[in-house]
């Protein structure tokens, strides 16, 4: 039943926000239907392992309801017309394209250092059971330069479809470091499903913003982004990996349970927190991306007492689960309602200055895989790219931008 009203409780809320934005990806709706469908997946305990998992409690139950409608009511409230202005092309500074050069000289650097201790093999093709732990660890400090590289992929992506003064050269350029970010950085060499999620969720979601999809395009776009993942786990993880044997060994069984096993058990998680009744650890735990680097010693060493309860191997857990070891029930109201009311805001800013379109399509990830982590601010990693593409639309802000045939003349001969 409870499942039932998870699933009604999100169509309705994302039909309720594109009845008045008009648009199939808005964010704050996604954001949305993809928490409730999700949890409702998750909350049927006819699916459940009885030995790994509880069926919910009321409070798991309040926890999950809630919080989606904190962060549904700053969403309606500042809900708007998404902005038809992807016909404008811009003006980029001669500022702006330092930075972003510097950056991308930076970034390849960075892939350099790391890789060439391995002659550069293409972790892909290797026949390994677990590609990914044949990936070299990353170098502290050069590798934030390395974590730029697909959110500088998207911004090559965005010049590319929105420069008004492209020259030849910029443009191969451009070009070579979108596939480079994508096919050579992600898939071939870092085996990286979120790498090549940050790059495909954003390319989709301009193409949206554009009006180019169609509700069947979409769930078409969609249903291969969700074959693409399941495909690469296997390639990652191998058929015999027990993520896949949870229903059964054929073909369907094991797609299924790669599925679920990677949603299930994130909740589950969330759950045992619940369960456990742990005190209030006040900010350490969601606001672990700024305090750590202050209190290194004291993570470490757990002297905050943070606890990160897993299932199996399965260590992920849902975007609620630092707010709730933090505040319980006072922290699942209010980091989602900043959350909405911070998206809300930013696609706002984004419908009368398309620069910030850079940081809705940087967010994509996000917004669609909140049941899998706090991929906003969980870790600095995470959110030090996001701040750098914050500061680089900030400083360019005043970018001229139009939309008449004369406007690269115009602007050249200023």
């Amino acid at each position: 039943m409870f499942s039932f009203i998870l699933l009604i409780t999100g169509f309705f809320m994302y039909i309720s926000l594109y009845k008045i934005t008009k648009d199939k990806l808005n964010p704050q709706a996604i954001f949305l239907l993809l928490w409730y469908l999700p949890s409702a997946l998750s909350s049927m305990d006819f699916l459940y392992n009885h030995s790994l998992q509880r069926i919910w409690n009321t409070e798991m139950m309040l926890v999950i309801y809630l919080s989606g409608v904190a962060f549904y009511i700053p969403s309606i409230l500042l809900a708007e017309k998404a902005a038809d202005n992807l016909k404008n092309k811009i003006y980029y500074s001669k500022m702006y394209k330092s930075i972003f050069n510097f950056l991308m000289i930076m970034s390849i650097i960075a892939f350099i250092i790391r890789f060439k201790s391995t002659g550069f093999e293409m972790v892909f093709f290797s026949d390994a059971s677990d590609k990914k732990s044949l990936v070299p660890l990353a170098i502290p400090f050069i590798n934030y330069f390395e974590l730029m590289i697909p959110y500088l992929g998207i911004m090559a992506f965005f010049e590319l479809h929105m420069n008004s003064t492209l020259g030849y050269i910029r443009r191969n350029i451009l070009i070579s470091f979108f596939i480079f970010s994508t096919i050579i950085y992600s898939l071939l060499f870092s085996v990286s499903r979120g790498g090549l999620l940050i790059s495909i969720l954003a390319i989709i979601y301009f193409y949206n913003r554009k009006k180019y999809f169609t509700w069947k395009k979409i769930f078409l776009f969609l249903s291969i982004l969700l074959i693409a993942i399941v495909s690469f786990s296997f390639i990652r993880l191998g058929q015999g990996s027990s993520v896949f044997l949870l229903f059964g060994d054929d073909i369907l069984s094991m797609v299924f349970s790669s599925v679920y096993s990677y949603i299930a058990f994130n909740y589950e998680n969330l759950h045992q927190l619940i369960r456990a009744d742990i005190p209030m650890s006040g900010v350490w735990y969601s606001w672990k991306f700024l305090l750590k680097p202050f209190f290194y010693n004291e993570y470490e060493l757990n002297s905050f007492n943070l606890c990160n309860y897993d299932t199996l191997f399965f260590n992920a857990r849902t975007y609620l689960y630092p707010f709730y070891h933090d505040l319980h029930f006072a922290g699942i109201l209010l980091y989602p309602f900043l959350l909405g009311l911070f998206l809300s805001l930013i696609v706002k800013f984004s419908n009368k200055n398309i620069l910030y379109l850079l940081l809705v399509m940087a967010l994509q990830k996000s917004i669609f895989f909140t049941a899998f982590g706090n991929y906003f601010f969980g870790e600095l990693v995470i959110f030090f790219p996001f701040l750098v593409v914050f500061i680089i639309i900030f400083f360019n802000k005043k970018l001229r931008v139009g939309r008449n045939k004369n406007f690269r003349s115009k602007v050249e001969s200023q």
